[in-house]
């Protein structure tokens, strides 16, 4: 097993580690099958790439603003690298991450992605300290809407992706560039604190947190309450 500095979060089954040069092969093997590229941003994936890409991972460091990091995802036995969930750090609002994560075929449908999802979460909210996740997911791509909907992540709007670029038809914004591919885009939410929240005629705020005790929270409401409620 890799150094124990290299691991971010495990369970009983798969542990969430940095990439290794170990990896290529493959990462290389499921980045390159037709059909999981069909509802990702890359296509024709060549060993090259993959080198390249494993490489630069093993030199990059989680929760950078602006940046994306890739987690590699292990069974806990061997080691063998069964697929990614990745986290972008959003640079204009770095307690908000959108993740996104690929699983070789050949392990699907095993309950490998939920476990390591739900621990990925965890490990969001707590160790990174976040307070929000995003997700798109293709509106063609059952399996993924399936992951996200077992994980009570929260549909939250929808997106039309044209030449790459991603627009929010709930905000009216360009929310970011997917490859060069149009589709429609879901966009699902999650959030650490979990609570009602009451606006008033007169702008006045009220929040009744139901399972979190956390004197930050209602602060943290008011400063994001335009983006909350738009969800």
């Amino acid at each position: 097993m890799k150094n124990a500095n290299s691991i971010f979060t495990r369970t009983n089954r798969v542990v969430i580690r940095q990439f290794d040069q170990q990896d290529i092969e493959a990462f290389y093997q499921y980045r390159s099958n037709p059909s999981i590229a069909t509802f990702q941003s890359w296509e024709n994936y060549t060993h090259e790439d993959a080198e390249s890409f494993v490489q630069h991972q093993m030199t990059q460091q989680p929760n950078q603003p602006g940046t994306w990091f890739q987690y590699a995802i292990a069974l806990s036995e061997s080691n063998q690298l069964i697929g990614d969930c990745a986290i972008h750090t959003l640079g204009s609002e770095p307690r908000i991450v959108e993740i996104g994560f690929t699983l070789a075929p050949e392990f699907q449908g095993n309950g490998y992605i939920h476990e390591a999802l739900n621990s990925m979460i965890e490990y969001i909210f707590t160790t990174l300290n976040k307070h929000k996740i995003i997700a798109f997911t293709d509106v063609r791509n059952k399996k993924s809407i399936r992951v996200l909907e077992r994980l009570d992540m929260r549909r939250s709007s929808i997106s039309s992706v044209k030449d790459g670029y991603s627009f929010n038809f709930a905000t009216n914004r360009t929310t970011g560039h997917y490859g060069n591919k149009n589709c429609s885009k879901l966009i699902w939410s999650a959030f650490k604190f979990k609570a009602k929240i009451d606006i008033n005629k007169n702008g006045g705020l009220r929040v009744y947190p139901r399972d979190v005790r956390d004197s930050g929270y209602t602060k943290f409401v008011r400063e994001n309450i335009n983006s909350l409620s738009r969800e």
